[in-house]
């Protein structure tokens, strides 16, 4: 009876020796393939973002930003939760970085371009401030074609207004210009009429009183 008893208590102890090895063994591995994920996943944000930062050509940088965003890890890749949240931080840093090139590029163009209000109210170069215009119209067709992914999952704030701001001001200020450069050809091309209608007036007179002196 008491080998029985032994015995059982010998095979229960296997048992549970066999299941907390088990249990050891399964946690080793998810451990080990969580480090292995993580440290893969950030390696290839290291590897797209040094990629990013080489690229000269703006358009390819954007399709890199786009492709960033499209390949954000997901569990659908079989990538265990606990790699996302790992990973995540580091990886929406550098998606920040990313679209701080373009949105720093954007400031630059508005920073440039800008005129401040009593600057403008004293200018009269029409042609700077068509130019300004027409860098304000090329950069509000570029954050257009750009905002998709610039500005994915953020607030545009006021880059969709600004530009436009500053152009109804120059336009503005270009048909003061306008209105007075007309008024003043109108006042000279009057005064000059005038002066005009005078000399007529003395020339007159003079034959006058010279056709009246020869009688």
């Amino acid at each position: 009876m008491k080998k029985k008893v032994i015995i059982i208590i010998a095979v229960v102890c296997v048992a549970i020796i066999a299941v907390v090895g088990t249990i050891f063994g399964v946690n080793a591995y998810n451990n080990y393939t969580i480090q292995q994920q993580t440290e893969q996943q950030d390696k290839s944000i290291d590897d797209t973002y040094s990629k990013f930062t080489k690229e000269t050509d703006r358009a390819k940088k954007l399709v890199i930003l786009s492709d960033f965003i499209k390949n954000k890890p997901s569990t659908s890749d079989e990538i265990k939760v606990e790699v996302l949240n790992s990973v995540e931080p580091k990886y929406n840093e550098t998606l920040a970085k990313m679209q701080k090139f373009f949105t720093d590029d954007y400031d630059k163009t508005i920073k440039d371009n800008t005129i401040d209000s009593k600057t403008l109210e004293k200018t009269n170069d029409k042609k700077k401030l068509q130019s300004c215009i027409d860098n304000l119209e090329s950069l509000k067709k570029t954050i257009d074609s750009e905002k998709s992914n610039v500005f994915y999952k953020k607030d545009i704030g006021n880059y969709d207004k600004k530009p436009d701001e500053l152009i109804s001001s120059y336009n503005d200020r270009i048909t003061a210009i306008e209105k007075a450069e007309a008024e003043a050809k109108a006042k000279k091309e009057a005064e000059a009429k005038k002066k005009a209608e005078e000399k007529a007036k003395q020339e007159k007179k003079k034959q006058t009183e010279s056709s009246n002196t020869n009688n």
